[in-house]
C-alpha cells in the first residue's frame, strides 16, 4: 500500500556517475540523453546539486527545497551534457538547483563560455579534440549555432 522507490533515483545515479568520472583526469564531460533537449551544466565541488541522503528530509523520495548539498566526495569539476534533441517532441527547461544556482551566480563560473546552457531546439553536437583541448559546438538541425565552448577541459586545469 505504500509507494517506495525501486532502487536509486536519477539524482543518486547522476551523482555516482559524476563522482566516477571525476576520478580520472582524462574525463572532462559526461554525455547523456533521454531528456528531449540540450543542456550543458558544470558540476563542481561547490555546485549545490543535491544529495538525496541529506536533502530528502521528509523521506518522500524527492529533494527538498534549497539550500541543497553539494555532491559528497566530488574531487573536481565535470561537465554534464545532455543531448536529446533529435526528433521527438522537445522538453521545456525545468528548474533545478544546479541550473538556478548557475543563473544566480554566473561570476562563480571558471570559464568565459558559461557554466549552464539550455535549448529545446533539435540539435547535434560537434567536438574538436586536440592534444590539450576539447572544443564543443552545438548546432540546430538547420545549422544555426546554439552553443560553443572553446575548451571543455579548461575547467579542470
Amino acid at each position: 500500500g505504500e509507494l517506495r522507490p525501486d532502487g536509486p533515483g536519477m539524482i543518486s545515479l547522476r551523482n555516482d556517475l559524476v563522482r566516477m568520472a571525476a576520478r580520472s583526469r582524462k574525463v572532462v564531460a559526461i554525455i547523456t540523453s533521454d531528456e528531449h533537449s540540450y543542456s550543458r551544466t558544470l558540476i563542481t565541488p561547490e555546485t549545490p546539486a543535491g544529495d538525496p541522503a541529506r536533502d530528502d528530509r521528509d523521506g518522500d523520495g524527492m529533494l527538498d527545497s534549497a539550500p541543497l548539498s553539494v555532491i559528497p566526495g566530488l574531487s573536481r569539476p565535470i561537465w554534464v551534457i545532455i543531448s536529446g534533441g533529435g526528433g521527438a517532441p522537445n522538453y521545456a527547461e525545468e528548474r533545478s538547483p544546479w541550473n538556478e544556482w548557475w543563473k544566480a551566480h554566473p561570476e562563480m563560473c571558471p570559464t568565459k563560455d558559461g557554466c549552464y546552457r539550455f535549448s529545446m531546439l533539435y540539435h547535434w553536437l560537434l567536438f574538436d579534440a586536440e592534444e590539450n583541448a576539447i572544443g564543443l559546438e552545438v548546432y540546430t538541425d538547420r545549422g544555426d549555432l546554439i552553443d560553443r565552448v572553446e575548451d571543455l577541459a579548461a575547467v579542470g586545469r
